[in-house]
């Protein structure tokens, strides 16, 4: 349960017990390697807010080339009837620029 998991904060250095990073080429100081998004969650998929992602840090993603939405978490609801709205309660993101 999320109430028996430790409190997430990176900053002060508690993170979660699952991490999902994008610096790739582990290379803190620099985020030119890392993955444009960490999560990606195409309009195909059509999430609702009943997708909940919880309990985890999203760290390193650099959405910068071509694309600059969602260094985390990109969620794509282009299109006719399409949706992308997953449910992020629980989660930290750090150092994800777009």
């Amino acid at each position: 349960a999320l109430s028996q998991r430790p409190a997430i904060n990176p900053v002060s250095g508690s993170p979660s017990s699952s991490t999902l990073s994008g610096d790739i080429d582990n290379s803190p100081a620099s985020t030119t390697g890392n993955s444009l998004h960490v999560i990606s969650n195409p309009a195909g998929l059509s999430l609702t807010t009943s997708a909940v992602l919880d309990g985890f840090v999203i760290t390193g993603g650099n959405a910068n080339e071509g694309n600059t939405f969602g260094g985390g978490m990109y969620n794509d609801g282009r299109g006719s009837g399409k949706v992308c709205s997953p449910s992020p309660p629980s989660r930290s993101f750090s150092t994800t620029p777009a």
